[in-house]
């Protein structure tokens, strides 16, 4: 689920420098759902109050000097599914997320989320203002493309259903969601994807963006989702 970012539960995550803010563009960790019901919610991302997603954070510079290797880092995201809030006449389920050892000293994060017609709906603040974006469409069929705003214009698309391991656990039938950027260049040139698997929720994001001296990789990958006790 970033100085931006979690809010893919990773965009709205770390607050601080600039550089905090390259790394972590996009990590609107994802943590992003929605539900109609306590019964259902998103295919790709099932949750309910109570709810707990932990995420291990790394990032590093991808290269061969070590003086920069000082800048890498590993730490913890924990996020929270709260009781259902109204908020602007609609209900949102709540999603608070705390950091530990995250570059930036982040305060903890909230969105909002809920279901409209399949999809899953984000709700979160930005320079005063609350928004709503689509973080996973109805239809997730690879190819479906729709607009994204958590700071930055973009698009979404569904770029592959697949399997892939993360932190030594396989996980299959999972979303592949890559982000583009409409009017941000300098971020047109990096990778920011998603990945949601299928009765588990996001599972692992991955933005890397290219410097002078090297790929700066941020990775946030799912270490244990609780479930809250029925």
């Amino acid at each position: 689920m970033a100085t931006n970012r979690i809010y893919s539960l990773a965009a709205f995550m770390a607050k601080g420098e600039k550089q905090t803010r390259r790394r972590n563009w996009g990590m609107t960790f994802s943590a992003v759902l929605l539900l109609p019901t306590l019964a259902t919610a998103h295919p790709y991302f099932p949750f309910k109050p109570g709810d707990v997603f932990v995420y291990r954070y790394q990032f590093h510079i991808d290269t061969t000097k070590e003086e920069f290797k000082e800048a890498n880092s590993i730490g913890k995201m924990t996020v929270v599914v709260g009781e259902p809030e109204d908020l602007n006449g609609r209900a949102y389920f709540p999603l608070t997320t705390t950091y530990v050892g995250v570059p930036g000293s982040p305060e903890p994060t909230k969105i909002w989320l809920r279901e409209e017609k399949g999809a899953l709906k984000m709700g979160a603040n930005h320079q005063g203002k609350f928004y709503e974006t689509t973080i996973l469409p109805a239809d997730t069929s690879v190819g479906t493309e729709w607009s994204y705003f958590d700071g930055e214009e973009s698009t979404r698309k569904i770029t592959a259903i697949k399997s892939f391991e993360a932190l030594g656990k396989t996980h299959t039938d999972c979303l592949e969601v890559t982000r583009s950027p409409l009017k941000n260049d300098k971020l047109k040139e990096s990778i920011n994807r998603d990945f949601y698997c299928r009765d588990v929720g996001e599972v692992k994001f991955l933005f890397q963006s290219p410097s002078p001296i090297g790929d700066y990789v941020t990775e946030t990958q799912l270490e244990e989702k609780r479930k809250a006790d029925k």
